[in-house]
């Protein structure tokens, strides 16, 4: 599997920056984990949309969902629909989702899909609204994704001994106390290193903080840290 960062702050985007999305790559197969703002921009950098198979949404902020309001307006001109994986809570929010662009179709954790080679699990997280960590499996490779969280023991389960843990760190400590269930650094890497994840990647950085201050927090310990169109291989 190959991944491409297309954007990694929230709740908004530094100065030229985007929000939340990753695109994973599986032989001819391409899906999109999340579609904040800036990242259809960053995507068509390197990638037709005529490719993308589908497009999964660990919950329904903006952050993580608004250029879903203005990929339709492209799909419409090129007559194409793309499959929508999403969770049907906050009603409100996924009611604005359906469009004739989009094949909707509802996620939890008691539901996997197959994409190309691709298989799709789901584990509900702990955030202000219902939000799924995402584990595709192909290949003897294992790659997860943490959506938002609090630290959780659901995400050390649902991530042991994966290949690739791409894990929000959306805090610092110090702001534990005072902001949404979000992980800091230093917990991020905890659960990578319970789970036995082979790699760490941190994401979803808040944009008044600068790198070096997440560096700080966990020291010198071998962790990647997500940086738009950045590609790894998995």
């Amino acid at each position: 599997m190959k991944l491409t960062v297309l954007g990694c702050y929230g709740p908004y985007p530094i100065k030229g920056g985007s929000c939340s999305g990753y695109l994973i790559e599986e032989d001819q197969s391409k899906i999109l984990l999340d579609c904040g703002n800036g990242v259809f921009s960053n995507y068509q950098k390197n990638f037709s949309l005529e490719d993308l198979d589908a497009i999964i949404l660990s919950h329904l902020h903006p952050d993580h969902i608004s250029d879903i309001f203005i990929l339709r307006y492209a799909l419409e001109f090129r007559k194409k629909s793309i499959k929508i994986f999403a969770p049907n809570n906050p009603h409100e929010e996924f009611i604005r989702l359906f469009h004739k662009s989009y094949e909707i179709s509802i996620i939890d954790s008691k539901k996997s899909f197959k994409i190309g080679n691709m298989m799709i699990h789901f584990e509900k997280m702990n955030h202000v609204v219902p939000d799924y960590a995402i584990c595709i499996e192909a290949n003897g490779k294992k790659l997860v994704y943490s959506g938002d969280t609090s630290y959780t023991q659901k995400l050390i389960d649902f991530s042991k001994n994966a290949d690739f843990l791409l894990c929000e760190a959306g805090v610092l400590e110090k702001d534990l106390v005072n902001t949404p269930p979000h992980l800091s650094p230093e917990q991020a890497v905890e659960i990578g290193e319970r789970a036995n994840a082979k790699r760490i990647m941190l994401t979803h950085f808040y944009p008044e903080y600068s790198l070096k201050m997440y560096k700080e927090e966990i020291g010198k310990k071998e962790i990647e840290y997500a940086e738009e169109m950045k590609t790894v291989i998995i």
